[in-house]
């Protein structure tokens, strides 16, 4: 069974001169084995950048700030795309202390003009932030008082596809904040979406308990729809080992993969300076496998 690495420049048409060799059909869905003997579900090898999506079961859990995290750490070695397609109201403009007019100027909320978004424009929406400017980009969200537009991950991620696709970076960093979260949104046309966009999922999880079962009941709800690897904000350590049994009887097929340790000062100082503020290099090198290059 073939294994393609996700960070392999056109790897669609390397599969394709390699398959018309043999007469084989490349696989729908591949399954990859990590470290610790569990599957990682990998997505069909497309073409273009490597798309990560971050997702919430739960508001409040702090997917921003891993995906701000994992971007930075990511692009220390890639050409990465940052985009804050939170529905509740980007963040990470503020978090990274970008202009405020050009918040205003470039930002999601011209992704909902017209029908597909082109390459071009998800291009011209981009801005340098951090000191990797070179190598990282972002795409400001939506400001709370335009989110009667409407919209949603369900519409605007088919939309995004082949724009995506078609951008000279190596990553783009889909922060989708807790779009599973409210009841308000069609569940599964949202993870359905997501799936299909997508070359890998991370769910952002709390140890705290109600945002824990809150988390179970809407996985629970999606089903096979969306699958994903986990981490897990590790909100002091009493409760640790309730959220790993909790999880892995209801949820055994996708464990939580690395723990990240939550603090308010480093939280605190991660606003105040625009700079990464919490260690996330070991969760993605190690637990989630994500920058390798094969």
């Amino acid at each position: 069974m073939r294994l393609y690495s996700p960070f392999t420049r056109n790897r669609v048409a390397t599969a394709a001169v390699a398959d018309d060799a043999t007469g084989a059909q490349p696989p729908d869905v591949t399954v990859g084995h990590a470290g610790d003997g569990m599957q990682l579900p990998v997505l069909p090898p497309r073409l273009g950048p490597q798309i990560i999506s971050i997702v919430s079961p739960s508001a409040g859990v702090r997917a921003s700030t891993f995906s701000f995290h994992l971007a930075y750490e990511l692009a220390a070695d890639h050409q990465v795309l940052l985009i804050d397609l939170d529905e509740a109201g980007g963040s990470l403009a503020e978090a990274c202390h970008v202009d405020g007019r050009l918040v205003i100027e470039r930002s999601v909320e011209n992704f909902y003009i017209g029908t597909a978004v082109p390459s071009e424009r998800i291009r011209s929406n981009a801005i340098p932030i951090t000191d990797r400017r070179a190598r990282l980009q972002l795409v400001a969200g939506r400001r709370p008082q335009a989110i009667e537009l409407g919209g949603g991950q369900h519409l605007i991620l088919p939309r995004l596809q082949d724009g995506l696709r078609q951008q000279d970076v190596d990553i783009v960093v889909l922060e989708l904040g807790a779009c599973l979260a409210y009841p308000s949104v069609p569940l599964l046309a949202v993870a359905r979406a997501i799936q299909s966009v997508s070359d890998r999922v991370i769910g952002v999880l709390s140890s705290d308990p109600l945002y824990l079962q809150h988390a179970v009941q809407v996985m629970n709800g999606v089903g096979r729809e969306l699958l994903a690897d986990f981490v897990c904000w590790r909100w002091g350590s009493e409760w640790v080992r309730h959220t790993e049994r909790v999880w892995l009887e209801e949820h055994p097929g996708q464990p939580i993969r690395a723990w990240l340790d939550w603090s308010d000062r480093n939280y605190n100082r991660w606003l105040r300076t625009a700079k990464p503020s919490f260690d996330v290099g070991d969760a993605v090198r190690q637990h989630l496998r994500l920058g390798e290059r094969r």
